[in-house]
């Protein structure tokens, strides 16, 4: 087809599907599969399974539009931004695409940066419409092959290519994403729904896989715009926008999408349970959720969502074009993102165990307050045990209530604390940091269940996190141990920190650890060294000094090195170790 738009497939239909295909393509080789001859048009255009019918009948029937634009090796000075005004010049005056109350936009790679932009450029005329937006390894943030391809595009004045760099300087960018972001995260703004997939694998030349290289467009940049992001399996840059068949992965999650805007059902939001209502911010919209698959298993997806979430806050606040904390290391802005700190707005949705127990508190509270009322357990109860248990639970509750809303507010201090820190070890500073946070959300779980079974009289009194011996942790009466932290435990030691190098300590803290990395650490720490390796740092040292700063609403902030002094360290039964 020639530039501009086309009805692949026009019906009664209030909702149509654009799809736009991105650079240095069109629109036969950008949905097209060569080996099984399928384009993705031709199939949702296909009757849908049983259960797709049964769900919403107009899947059946929706409208397919395609959109092509000027992107080729010779393109010029055609920008995206020419892209986008042709395109809303076929959908408003010539085809009349706008008239669909529904219009859910397929953008592959540069064609999702197109669809996001048409809205953000004619969102007066689409306030009455249900938007969705499905991104198809879209470099929401850039791409660092467009900055390899930068040298050539600026001699052939492709300014296609330059818009797609990732940089700090990248001010069209930037500027679209946060413009973006206002219109689908603002209460106010558009009815937009989103849904991002992205690749797995670098592209193969010629068949071969090329070593050292990456996949085009790289997980942060393209699963940093909406929640719920979906890797495609085994999939690259090119392959993922040509599905072999209907019951490809990725086609499958399009038609899934589709359905729910069809069905005018919102977006699954993961809200916390009903017991979770006092920590709730429900004047706040959370711009990062941080979720539990179990008591001590914080979600991987979350932990990922989190990253693409911060960076996003990281860069609007410093107006600058990051795709991984990497970028911020010798960044001269690195320091004002500190400042973003007082802008993240974190919700931690706890295990339900946790609400659980906190409802039983909470309810045992009330009758212990209410203990002259014939409705309360405690009616015939001496004043006394009344007076003490009252007292106990008050606290208690004081306390958790209080460390619910620390938690949160530390997460990113270790983010940004590490940042430098982890500059030093050949892991990359995304992996340190997300050990480091989910260790950190472990050891806080654990010390919320703890308090809360301790309230309730469940168990006899125990150390802090990890800190007492299987056997102990097992009288707990639930199903974890101490090898649920973390694989091949061993004896658990304390050591008594007195120094980190880059953070100075009020006073003497306690952390707990495996019994061979805990005397290694004391042994350098004696010798003048005080050299740590970087996965005691970040599963052990550093989760559980944060938690000491959180429960002490300290705002220090870490920017932690690889030193850590300790004055000694004994067992759990206080035998020292250094004599």
């Amino acid at each position: 087809m020639a530039n501009g738009g086309e009805w692949f497939r026009k019906t009664e239909s209030d909702t149509v599907v654009i799809f736009i295909h991105g650079l240095l393509s069109n629109t036969q080789k950008c949905w097209a599969n060569t080996e099984t001859g399928s384009f993705w048009p031709t199939l949702l255009a296909a009757k849908p399974d049983i259960q797709q019918i049964q769900r919403t009948p107009a899947l059946a029937d929706i409208s397919i539009y395609t959109f092509e634009y000027l992107t080729t090796i010779n393109s010029s000075n055609y920008s995206i931004q020419d892209a986008v005004e042709l395109l809303s010049e076929y959908m408003i005056k010539l085809d009349y695409v706008i008239e669909k109350r529904g219009l859910i936009f397929v953008g592959h790679s540069m064609g999702g940066i197109v669809a996001r932009k048409f809205i953000t450029l004619n969102q007066r005329k689409l306030t009455n419409h249900k938007l969705g937006v499905f991104l198809v390894a879209s470099p929401t943030l850039g791409s660092d092959y467009a900055n390899w391809l930068s040298a050539l595009a600026r001699v052939l004045g492709h300014t296609q290519v330059n818009a797609l760099r990732f940089s700090e300087k990248n001010e069209w960018l930037t500027t679209l994403d946060r413009e973006f972001r206002s219109l689908h995260q603002n209460d106010d703004g558009l009815n937009i729904s989103g849904k991002e997939v992205y690749e797995d694998v670098p592209v193969k030349i010629k068949g071969m896989q090329i070593p050292f290289m990456k996949p085009i467009v790289g997980e942060f940049s393209a699963a940093s715009c909406f929640a719920d992001a979906l890797k495609i399996a085994g999939a690259d840059h090119i392959s993922i926008s040509k599905p072999k068949n209907e019951t490809d992965d990725v086609h499958r999650v399009l038609c899934s999408f589709i359905a729910e805007i069809i069905c005018e059902t919102p977006r699954r939001k993961q809200q916390p349970n009903v017991e979770s209502n006092s920590e709730s911010l429900e004047n706040n919209k959370p711009k990062i959720i941080i979720e539990f698959d179990d008591l001590l298993t914080p979600s991987a997806l979350s932990i990922d969502n989190m990253f693409g979430e911060f960076i996003g806050l990281a860069s609007q606040h410093i107006h600058a074009n990051l795709n991984s904390m990497e970028r911020l290391m010798g960044n001269p802005k690195r320091e004002d993102v500190f400042g973003a700190i007082q802008h993240a707005n974190i919700r931690i949705i706890w295990p339900h165990e946790i609400y659980q127990l906190k409802k039983k508190m909470d309810e045992l509270l009330n009758d212990f307050v209410h203990f002259k009322d014939k409705a309360s357990r405690f009616y015939s109860a001496d004043k006394p045990f009344i007076a003490n248990q009252t007292r106990s639970l008050k606290s208690t509750a004081q306390s958790v209530h209080h460390l619910l809303e620390q938690y949160p507010k530390r997460l990113p201090y270790i983010w940004l604390g590490l940042i430098d820190y982890a500059n030093c070890f050949p892991s990359p500073v995304n992996t340190m940091v997300s050990i480091a946070t989910t260790n950190y959300l472990k050891f806080a779980s654990f010390i919320l269940y703890k308090k809360l079974a301790l309230a309730l009289n469940a168990v006899d009194r125990i150390d802090i996190p990890v800190s007492a011996p299987k056997k102990t942790l097992e009288r707990i009466l639930w199903q974890f141990s101490i090898d649920q932290f973390f694989t091949e435990p061993e004896e658990i030691l304390r050591q008594y920190l007195v120094d980190i190098d880059g953070l100075e300590l009020n006073a003497e803290i306690i952390i707990y650890g495996p019994k061979s990395e805990a005397l290694r650490a004391y042994k350098e720490s004696v010798t003048g060294e005080g050299i740590i390796l970087g996965g005691w740092f970040s599963e052990w040292l550093i989760p559980q000094v944060e938690l000491n700063l959180a429960e002490g609403s300290s705002c220090q902030q870490a920017l932690y090195c690889e030193k850590a002094y300790i004055r000694k360290v004994t067992d759990l039964e206080g035998k020292d170790y250094g004599n």
